[in-house]
């Protein structure tokens, strides 16, 4: 996990998947903590447009639960959360134009974290995963509420690592139900935070697909390239 964690750095400086592939193209297939390796790799390829190995990398796995890879700061991943395999199963349906299969997914993945909220009704991370649920249902207004109540409970005043994750994950919900001028104004909060989103996170993720048309959007990222001297 050293290695992914060291390889990371790059990809969170300027967007750079390559030496992250490196680094798990060299970790022993058998090992896999929790489900973590997979994680990375799953959210590798979707950076990369790789679907069709994303989708080979969950049918490799027989793990129900998947640890999140402790990257920190990039959208659409909790530390210290463990997403339900229907979640990942709902995701490589939805980018493989199976909306059908993704539905059932998301459902399933939904009722695997009402079971999670029952144990712990205030925790600021299942309560973020359901928010991630009500975004890939269609349901924008119980998003929009589940993740702002996440923020609440566990604010960047409150928690300097974990806060910045979740509001991160507000501002890509915020672009996924097409809140742009929200998502923009979050962003440009959050740019400036340790552990929040960087110039490669921003240019990687598909979470930010939407704002990629909007100048703001292109401005921003530009302005955290390092200076030309």
């Amino acid at each position: 996990m050293f290695s992914i964690q060291r390889a990371s750095i790059d990809l969170k400086k300027d967007g750079d998947t390559a030496p992250l592939r490196a680094a798990l193209d060299a970790i022993p297939r058998d090992f896999d903590p929790g489900g973590a390796v997979t994680t990375v790799g799953f959210r590798l390829n979707l950076m990369e447009r790789d679907f069709a190995k994303a989708a080979r990398i969950l049918a490799g796995s027989a793990r129900d639960r998947f640890w999140d890879s402790g990257l920190g700061g990039t959208a659409s991943m909790i530390d210290g959360y463990a997403f339900p395999n229907s979640w990942y199963k709902g995701l490589v349906a939805r980018v493989q134009g199976d909306i059908d299969t993704a539905q059932r997914a998301f459902e399933e993945a939904g009722r695997v974290v009402e079971i999670d909220l029952s144990r712990w009704p205030d925790d600021a991370k299942t309560i973020m995963m359901l928010a991630f649920v009500h975004v890939a249902l269609g349901r924008k207004e119980d998003a929009l509420r589940e993740g702002r109540r996440a923020v609440e409970l566990l604010p960047i005043s409150k928690d300097a690592y974990d806060g910045p994750i979740l509001a991160t994950n507000v501002a890509a919900i915020y672009a996924q139900v097409g809140e742009r001028d929200l998502a923009l104004e979050q962003l440009a909060a959050l740019v400036e935070v340790p552990n929040g989103p960087t110039l490669g996170t921003l240019r990687a993720e598909p979470e930010w697909d939407s704002l990629r048309g909007d100048a703001r959007f292109g401005k921003m990222v530009a302005s955290l390239a390092p200076k030309k001297r």
